[in-house]
């Protein structure tokens, strides 16, 4: 089939994956658009599926090989779920694709990239936080009201440190704080993506550094 809409509703949330010649191309759900709605499409444990025949993408979002997308959406998902299992064991269990036991508004599963942004948004100096691709896309956000200004200086801050410390031999990328007079961002390495902390004007960086590292399990 030349173009199919997929729609997969979970409860009241309905996230919608358009395809063109077998190639996933544009995304929507609640989450946002692109990768991140697409993402959000492969977390949800259980639902019901609609797909409509000769339907057109709105828009081009999504231009990866839909294989290299579902290796992408595992790396982030395992990454997050090791990350919550070394600081609360609890938080997140062995093979289930979301964390069990907890959820989020109307008692939907709250997923493991979510529930780190929650905790990372609950250390006092905090003011948002987001998951961002190396190519700037938003994969998930907390508090944001330009998440894709904040994914990307995130991504092209990460992707610049990543270069220049392997240039100079200075191994794998801690941090980086962008000091932008007012506004101050974190950005800290996450599997293949990177984690954006916006900081408010009297943060302690170094305290909300280690609050971070401490839920993070790293340097």
């Amino acid at each position: 089939m030349d173009d199919v809409r997929l729609s997969v509703t979970e409860g009241d949330s309905t996230a919608v994956v358009y395809l063109s010649k077998a190639a996933i191309v544009h995304a929507e759900s609640p989450r946002g658009v692109g990768k991140a709605a697409l993402f959000d499409a492969l977390n949800r444990r259980s639902g019901t599926f609609d797909l409509e025949k000769d339907v057109a993408a709105p828009a081009r979002t999504i231009d990866q090989p839909w294989g290299a997308l579902l290796i992408e959406a595992a790396e982030l998902l395992d990454e997050s779920r090791r990350l919550l299992a070394e600081s609360d064991p609890q938080a997140a269990g062995p093979s289930a694709p979301v964390a069990p036991g907890r959820a989020g508004e109307g008692g939907a599963p709250v997923s493991p990239p979510d529930e780190i942004l929650r905790r990372l948004g609950a250390i006092d100096g905090v003011e948002g936080a987001l998951l961002s691709g190396p190519a700037g896309e938003v994969l998930a956000s907390l508090g944001e009201n330009e998440p894709e200004r904040l994914a990307a200086v995130t991504a092209f801050t990460g992707g610049a440190a990543d270069e220049v410390g392997e240039l100079l031999s200075l191994g794998a990328l801690r941090r980086v704080v962008v000091d932008q007079g007012r506004e101050r961002d974190l950005v800290v390495k996450l599997g293949n993506s990177y984690l954006g902390v916006r900081l408010g004007e009297q943060a302690a960086i170094e305290r909300v550094c280690a609050q971070a590292r401490n839920l993070l399990g790293g340097d």
